[in-house]
């Protein structure tokens, strides 16, 4: 059985196809390896154990913290009144009434990077959670994260006075 002409000479271009699709593909791998390595530096990722996650710890700053409301953001400060050496905690509320998911997750970003400068100036074993608001496209999040928690500190401390 002969193959017609149009059938030979598709068969003889798949190889050539496969060894260019391979080659490709391990270009791409090696291209992705060089982005992880030279990625944003660590400075720009809140640590592990600067990250507020359990429920009864959100639970505990938004009901028992000093709470503080700016523009396009809430903020919460709980100052454990057991002294402990653990850094402080940060967590998000970021609902969708922020936007679809796309802007959510870029609102997280930005105020995750907006925290991280931030965290060694709260106090030891303190617990902060930052609850979005609806947003708008034009705002400077890193001003307003860094005056909230400026206005926090201060409350919380002017009621551990009294």
């Amino acid at each position: 059985v002969v193959a017609p002409r149009s059938m030979a000479s598709a068969l003889a271009w798949l190889p050539v196809q496969a060894a260019q699709s391979s080659l490709l593909a391990a270009l791409r791998a090696a291209q992705s390896s060089q982005r992880k390595v030279s990625s944003a530096p660590d400075l720009l990722v809140l640590p592990v154990d600067a990250r507020l996650t359990s429920s009864s710890d959100f639970a505990r700053a938004t009901k028992s913290g000093t709470r503080v409301t700016s523009q396009h953001f809430v903020g919460y400060l709980y100052i454990s009144p057991v002294t402990n050496n653990e850094c402080a905690k940060c967590g998000l509320i970021i609902s969708k009434s922020v936007g679809g998911s796309v802007k959510r997750h870029r609102v997280a970003r930005k105020v995750r990077h907006a925290l991280i400068p931030t965290i060694s100036s709260l106090p030891t074993g303190s617990l902060l959670v930052i609850r979005a608001l609806k947003q708008e496209n034009d705002i400077n999040i890193q001003s307003e994260i860094s005056e909230l928690i400026t206005k926090l500190i201060s409350r919380s401390q002017k009621s551990e006075v009294k």
